[in-house]
């Protein structure tokens, strides 16, 4: 398969996920993918087609070349494995560090996720927001009190994991300072050591 056509077919996956349960989103109405009626996408035919009296739309969620932080998308070369996900992060709860070696296309569904990449930069998305996470490490958190849900959509590869976290460091935890001390780092009591004698 040609790499135009691995992009238009992962494209066009990614598109109707997002707009099966994105069909409410608040976003302008710009462009129409027609591939399914023959015809030729260029982003800016209108997204009619009539049928007793009613028009089909389509709303156009997302649309870019780059990453979440700016580093340009490039598409797997291997045999391509969408897969697609509802994740949901709970009140409170943090997604440790991690990154994606694919693109990875996030439709917000309900709640507030913020995300604090490496670079420093801090995005906070909102219901009805689609993005591509970014490149660099990163993680998620849920600092609200409403759960988070998330339409995931990652157009990869066979035998490449959807995400990957960095070796041997550690990540946020969820839970109180109290409850991270381990036995472990407990120092032991200490014994007094013998007096020699007099």
């Amino acid at each position: 398969m040609k790499p135009v056509g691995v992009a238009r077919l992962l494209g066009g996956i990614a598109v109707a996920a997002l707009l099966t349960v994105g069909a409410g989103a608040r976003a302008h109405e710009t462009g129409h993918d027609d591939d399914h009626h023959g015809g030729h996408h260029d982003g800016h035919q209108s997204a009619q087609v009539a049928q007793g009296g009613l028009t089909a739309t389509s709303t156009l969620l997302l649309e870019t070349s780059m990453h979440g932080d700016g580093v340009p998308i490039a598409y797997p070369k291997g045999t391509p494995l969408v897969t697609v996900r509802i994740t949901e992060v709970p009140p409170g709860v943090i997604i440790p560090k991690h990154r994606h070696q694919i693109p990875l296309i996030v439709y917000m569904l309900e709640g507030t996720l913020t995300l604090h990449i490496d670079n420093g930069t801090v995005r906070v998305a909102k219901q009805g927001e689609a993005f591509i996470e970014a490149w660099n490490w990163h993680y998620g958190e849920n600092a609200t009190d409403k759960t988070v849900r998330l339409l995931a959509v990652y157009p990869g590869e066979v035998g490449t994991p959807l995400s990957i976290r960095p070796p041997a460091e550690p990540t946020p935890v969820s839970q109180p300072p109290a409850q991270q001390q381990t036995q472990a780092q407990t120092p032991a009591p200490q014994t007094p050591a013998p007096q020699p004698a007099q």
